[in-house]
């Protein structure tokens, strides 16, 4: 995602809510999601079967349903995944407007250092995103779930994963990508999500592991979410 011009801070972003109903629901999504359905978890991750992160998940529970609320352009492949492996259990899935969600805008997500879709699009595991992600919407002790096994095993041997999401600030465009584009070609690593105030650029990106935070040529590059 390179901006000749970034968006504004105050841009906003779209947010949608999937509605997951039926008898099997909470017991399907238990095996689905990264957290704990069971003990209704706030926060969760979709993985596909290597462990790479789709999207992350805002849940919320009623007698009726359980709600996902998500980034809108994540739906589509959210519904594909969810839909793949629902077999013969009960459940339905109902495309809403999301009513409640973490943040309106571009400048309050990288405000937040929060992944989203085109951080996603970048396809890595959840420990990319930092330590306290995987706190937030990983359940190592609530049983299987798809993507389970690189997870777990990245987590018990310390999670030194290749790339690391960090937020930035720089003086222009160029400055950014030149700075965080810096590893093997063909890499992750590079400049996601770019806004700018008219003064300096701000955003997310992912970087390689050796790229160390602090000042790197004119932009101020930090870790999002904890370290090892």
């Amino acid at each position: 995602m390179h901006h000749s011009t970034p968006p504004s801070p105050d841009t906003t972003v779209s947010w949608s809510t999937i509605r997951v109903t039926g008898d099997d629901a909470r017991t399907y999504l238990q095996g689905q999601l990264t957290a704990d359905v069971g003990n209704r978890s706030a926060t969760s991750l979709l993985l596909a079967p290597n462990s790479v992160v789709i999207c992350d998940l805002h849940l919320d529970y009623n007698e009726h349903a359980v709600s996902l609320t998500l980034r809108s352009e994540l739906v589509e492949a959210t519904m594909q995944r969810l839909r793949r492996f629902v077999l013969r259990s009960n459940c339905a899935f109902e495309l809403t407007d999301a009513l409640v969600h973490p943040y309106n805008t571009l400048g309050e997500q990288v405000a937040l250092g929060l992944a989203g879709p085109h951080e996603y699009a970048r396809e890595l595991t959840p420990h990319s995103f930092g330590v306290n992600y995987v706190e937030q919407h990983v359940s190592f002790t609530k049983g299987c779930f798809t993507g389970q096994e690189l997870v777990g095993r990245l987590d018990a041997r310390g999670a030194n994963v290749p790339y690391r999401l960090v937020t930035f600030v720089a003086k222009d465009v160029a400055a950014a990508i030149e700075a965080t584009k810096r590893g093997p070609d063909g890499g992750a690593q590079g400049v996601t999500t770019m806004i700018s105030d008219g003064n300096e650029v701000r955003g997310l990106a992912l970087v390689h592991r050796t790229l160390v935070d602090g000042e790197v040529d004119g932009v101020t590059v930090a870790t999002v979410g904890g370290a090892r």
